[in-house]
């Protein structure tokens, strides 16, 4: 659990919600996600949630026996990579373009606002209020008030202000283009790698023209010294 800010601890998430209003299906079903900062989206005739957090990817290539044996005990567990779901370069992009865009800096936030309903005091609702100083040395006091759907605690609904001014500052710039069929192999939230030619003045993908017949083992990490156990 984490601070509940009474010396005691709580769930990083709970949402307590009475759905009074009417709305549509979808509607209540992106209220419920966002409430443990998810998106919610339509795949494959059904409904499909992400949630804003790291996935642990597990590289069966390695086995325990094989660090061992290799001496790998610095390097980090397999268990901690995090490899890209696609990886996008000028060969599988139309034209082979890649199109850049700062974000603009009025649209960076430097406080936030939520508004709960505090358990402590009935239900009653509360607001809590969170900046950041350097924010605001950077871009100035830029605001916004937000609705903390399912938060009845203080400190969730701070860490939910956190996590606001974080990611508002974090995203510094927007990348557009237009991929082939290979682009459906990915879904809203995957982490993607754009390997660009132009911008990074190194050229480091290809197109498989054919095989030889015989298979040999490439660890891009450079880890291995020889191909892996079978």
């Amino acid at each position: 659990g984490l601070d509940d800010g009474t010396q005691g601890l709580e769930p990083r998430f709970s949402c307590n919600l009475l759905i009074m209003d009417q709305k549509t299906a979808m509607g209540a079903i992106e209220d419920l996600a966002r409430s443990f900062l998810a998106m919610m989206y339509y795949h494959n005739s059904s409904i499909s949630v992400k949630v804003d957090r790291p996935y642990v990817f597990e590289d069966f290539n390695r086995t325990d026996q094989f660090d061992i044996d290799n001496g790998f005990s610095e390097v980090p567990p397999k268990n901690l990579k995090y490899p890209p779901v696609l990886i996008f370069n000028n060969l599988n992009v139309k034209d082979g373009v890649f199109a850049y865009a700062d974000v603009d800096r009025s649209t960076k936030l430097s406080a936030v606002e939520v508004t709960y309903l505090d358990k402590r005091f009935n239900y009653t609702p509360r607001t809590e209020y969170v900046e950041d100083a350097e924010s605001i040395k950077y871009v100035g006091l830029n605001f916004k008030a937000i609705d903390g759907i399912g938060v009845t605690s203080r400190s969730q609904a701070r860490r939910l202000a956190r996590h606001i001014l974080f990611e508002s500052m974090h995203t510094t710039e927007t990348i557009s283009f237009t991929a082939g069929f290979d682009g459906l192999l990915t879904e809203p939230g995957d982490i993607i790698r754009i390997d660009d030619e132009i911008r990074s003045f190194h050229k480091n993908f290809g197109i498989v023209l054919g095989t030889s017949g015989t298979a040999d083992y490439k660890n891009p990490d450079g880890i291995y010294k020889d191909s892996p156990p079978s």
